[in-house]
């Protein structure tokens, strides 16, 4: 396991690896019109979330087609009437139940394909749920982050806005002076600046996080998670990948659709009783058996069709399996090295802490000048800012890996929460 220990007031998140794999569900259900916690943004976020609900109508349109799919067509009502000529009397009335046999076995490969379809629907699902887990995940991840950005920015705005007060009270400022003066105005306009970007990165975060957990808007930058001691493990392997389950599943599919399409050749048997009655004479009942026989196969065309499908399915599959097991490899030595590198910065970010605090409080004694607090703190932002995007790639890098490691387990933060009360 790699380790890496990090001041939860400078980076926080959540042990998202421990409550990824807790698949017992939770005790109550969220209320999603005020979300509470952050297990329960996650939680309204698999309930609410527009992609969710779209994954699941596919997944209940090929389920049906696959119920659908297997059933015996219906029989056939067949009546034939015969009216005597102009000037003649009677007429004959025939009525009769006719069922098709198939006898290629088109409705067994027909009710396979359906049902190779709503496997692929159900794999699409569980990708789109990890998905809107991971995207859940970073948004919330984001904002803290930009909690503790926000905070640095107004520190440094509060610092020059002290300085500039000080320079005006000054009758006359030397060159150096005023270079200074010019070089905190400079820098009150760029962390102005950088604030209304973070406040704009919050708003649109905040409006994404409302669609996808059905209209509420919470305000999770005040749920105070602490930083995990020591990052989960890379996940192993325990199931297929949804989008190579998905593209295993349609190339099952498109072979049950060749096989299908070359049963069109095949005659088709039908039965039923029938009843005959002519005029003057009584009713009789008897049982009918056809033969229904194709003379022209025009159905050829299908028949290439479908194999060119079979190919264009199996094509997909190799790229699916060849993209999962290079993603897999790429994500596990990204997420490896990115948390030794979070582990390397660690102490240089706690001692970054620790000498701005320092140099704010000789400053305000008086001991040295408001231009070396502000390049101190320049320097610290640079080194949580890089921190900060560590962090996300190793979030990204994990949840990513649990999806192609095949965790068919529903998202909890059950772990995260115990730890934060």
């Amino acid at each position: 396991m790699v380790v890496c220990r990090i001041p939860s007031r400078i980076v926080p998140c959540w042990l998202w690896g421990a409550a990824l794999l807790a698949s017992v569900p939770a005790a109550r259900a969220a209320d999603c019109s005020r979300p509470v916690d952050s297990a329960a943004c996650l939680e309204c976020a698999l309930a609410h979330d527009p992609r969710i609900a779209a994954a699941e109508s596919d997944l209940r349109e090929a389920e049906a087609l696959a119920r659908s799919a297997g059933l015996w067509d219906n029989p056939e009502l067949d009546v034939e009437a015969l009216r005597a000529s102009s000037g003649g009397a009677g007429g004959s009335l025939t009525a009769g139940i006719r069922q098709t046999l198939p006898l290629s076995g088109s409705r067994r490969w027909a009710g396979k394909a359906a049902g190779r379809r709503a496997e692929a629907s159900r794999a699409r699902l569980r990708q789109v749920r990890w998905e809107v887990s991971a995207e859940t995940v970073l948004r919330l991840v984001r904002l803290r982050q930009i909690g503790d950005e926000v905070r640095l920015v107004e520190q440094g705005r509060a610092l020059c806005g002290q300085a500039l007060d000080r320079f005006g009270k000054l009758a006359f400022l030397t060159d150096e002076q005023e270079a200074a003066r010019r070089a905190f105005e400079w820098s009150r306009v760029a962390l102005m600046v950088r604030a209304q970007g973070l406040r704009s990165e919050s708003e649109d975060l905040r409006d994404a996080l409302t669609a996808s957990l059905g209209g509420a808007a919470p305000a999770v930058w005040d749920f105070l998670v602490s930083m995990p001691a020591a990052w989960p493990e890379w996940p192993a392997a325990v199931g297929p990948v949804p989008a190579v389950a998905a593209a295993r599943a349609e190339a099952e599919a498109a072979r049950a659709e060749w096989r299908r399409a070359r049963t069109a050749a095949w005659p088709d048997l039908s039965i039923g009783p029938l009843v005959e009655a002519g005029s003057g004479s009584p009713a009789s009942w008897g049982a009918g058996l056809g033969l229904a026989l194709p003379l022209f196969n025009r159905k050829r065309g299908d028949v290439a069709r479908a194999a060119a499908g079979v190919d264009r399915a199996g094509v997909a599959l190799s790229v699916a399996e060849g993209a999962a097991a290079r993603r897999r490899d790429l994500l596990a030595r990204r997420y490896v090295e990115t948390v030794a590198r979070m582990q390397e910065a660690g102490p240089a970010v706690r001692g970054g802490a620790g000498e701005l605090e320092e140099f704010q409080a000789r400053y305000l004694a008086g001991r040295i000048p408001a231009s070396l607090v502000l390049e101190v703190l320049s320097r610290y932002q640079e080194a949580v800012d890089g921190v900060h995007a560590l962090e996300r790639d190793a979030w990204s890098a994990l949840w990513e890996g649990y999806a192609l490691q095949g965790l068919d387990v529903v998202p909890r933060l059950a772990a995260a929460e115990k730890e934060r009360s």
